[in-house]
């Protein structure tokens, strides 16, 4: 267990990021750390530094990093810090923190705790199924038709005290994802572009406060987009 220590110097780390982004979501197992440094003291510099990350928000104010502790790391290296502990799997949610030592060998005080999640690893993870609707009967003849987007809801009970919920949603072409009437997410043209041959992104939206017990709704709109929209010119009807 890391006891904590009395801050010696005025040197804190600060705007920590997991693989150059805040609190993200990742599919990298092994992700790289990094933060950015502040101080009153003119020239200062780190000298060394110590992570710990812990499986939730407590353990890590009890200083009981029961994910990995780096140990005092000598040296002035801000970025890229692989992570080394326990080994992580699908939705674990990791919180974690860092200190620094100044150039007089002093530490600094921790910084704020900060968190990220490890997303969907295989493929046994993902549940669920592809849901559409037939519209081919539009693409029949020589007239070229922009089709409707097709809107689908469903709804679903859910039990009180919801501790924790994610939405891990894509679409062959574009979505919007709603609950309860209220869109999810400001991200634009969602999933994006890919070889829908080969792979197709998705995304992960932390939905907690949207639900509520009882009665939810769940919608979508889709929309043919890259996938089988039409590239090129042509008079649409």
């Amino acid at each position: 267990m890391s006891q904590p220590a009395r801050a010696d110097s005025d040197l804190k780390p600060v705007h920590l990021r997991t693989e150059y982004k805040i609190n993200p979501v990742t599919d990298v197992t092994k992700p790289r750390l990094s933060w950015e440094l502040t101080s009153a003291v003119r020239g200062q510099v780190q000298t060394g530094y110590q992570v710990l990350v812990a499986s939730s928000a407590q353990q890590l104010a009890a200083g009981n990093p029961d994910l990995w502790d780096s140990g005092k790391v000598p040296g002035n290296a801000t970025n890229q810090i692989e992570y080394a502990g326990t080994a992580l799997s699908s939705r674990t949610v990791c919180y974690w923190k860092v200190r620094s030592w100044d150039k007089t060998g002093q530490p600094g005080a921790w910084s704020q705790p900060v968190t990220f999640e490890i997303g969907l690893l295989t493929k046994t993870d993902w549940k669920a199924g592809w849901i559409g609707n037939d519209l081919t009967a539009l693409g029949k003849g020589k007239t070229y038709h922009l089709p409707p987007a097709p809107f689908f809801r469903k709804e679903t009970i859910l039990k009180p005290a919801i501790k924790r919920a994610r939405l891990y949603v894509t679409a062959l072409g574009l979505y919007e994802f709603h609950i309860n009437g209220k869109r999810i997410g400001k991200d634009q043209f969602t999933p994006g572009w890919t070889d829908y041959t080969r792979r197709v992104y998705y995304q992960t939206y932390d939905v907690t406060n949207e639900l509520k017990p009882g009665k939810n709704a769940l919608g979508a709109i889709l929309s043919d987009g890259w996938y089988a929209g039409y590239l090129g010119y042509a008079l649409l009807v």
